[in-house]
């Protein structure tokens, strides 16, 4: 005798076949990036590298340090595969070129990575090579660093912004007549905005001796001076007697 047979479906379900990238070297930056596979549609996977720590689930793992990358991938149905993989991380040239900074105008400003130039070769935006750089032009400056023993590369950016120097005149070169004369009372463009020093053969602004002196105007806001001179010469002013 034969029992009833019954007909039943069977649906076999795949492990999550994958392969983590096998990369024996990288760089530190950027930061490469080590994942598992994606689920099909309709499926869902779940990630877990071998770390202590036990929310490490994400779909990839930064490879930050030097080491094994161990990944299980298990489906909606239980089914796991796992992989592993092994690599190096290199160190890359770690620099900053700071914040955006300014400079004045006619004054050579210094931009530096820091960085050795024993293994490290920089470029610059500007077509400049070097560890640190001149320059006297305003604009967005790129800095790429290439570490000549382990071939990796990093790059910062920054903002250079230029200032014009403070205007004002001392006026023209001219003769005073009596013993004292007032520079700064005289002269034709002396803004007040601008924190003013003087200097001369004699004490200032208001003079009594004939000779070259000068003023180094200061703007308190964007940090620039710029510097006049005028030659002034004292001359006695005429006497005379109309008599009784």
């Amino acid at each position: 005798c034969e029992s009833e047979r019954v007909k039943k479906d069977i649906k076999i379900v795949p492990s999550p076949k994958f392969q983590l990238k096998d990369t024996a070297r990288v760089c530190s930056r950027p930061i490469f990036q080590f994942c598992g596979p994606a689920a099909p549609v309709g499926d869902v996977y779940r990630y877990k590298w071998a770390s202590a720590d036990p929310n490490d689930t994400n779909q990839c793992k930064p490879a930050t340090a030097t080491g094994w990358f161990k990944l299980t991938v298990t489906n909606s149905f239980g089914c796991e595969e796992k992989d592993s993989t092994q690599t190096i991380v290199d160190p890359s040239p770690e620099f900053t070129l700071g914040a955006d900074t300014s400079f004045c105008r006619f004054t050579p400003h210094t931009l530096s990575t820091g960085l050795s130039p024993a293994n490290n070769v920089v470029t610059w935006s500007d077509n400049q090579a070097g560890v640190s750089i001149s320059i006297l032009n305003p604009g967005t400056y790129i800095a790429t660093a290439y570490n000549t023993q382990n071939f990796c590369t990093a790059q910062d950016t920054i903002n250079v912004i230029r200032h014009e120097l403070p205007v004002f005149s001392l006026g023209n070169d001219r003769v005073f007549c009596g013993g004292t004369a007032d520079l700064q009372a005289l002269a034709t463009n002396m803004p007040s905005n601008l924190t003013y020093t003087w200097g001369g053969p004699a004490p200032v602004p208001v003079i009594n001796k004939s000779g070259k002196y000068w003023a180094t105007g200061f703007d308190p806001v964007t940090k620039c001076r710029s510097t006049d001179t005028v030659q002034a010469n004292l001359q006695p002013k005429p006497t005379f007697d109309l008599g009784p």
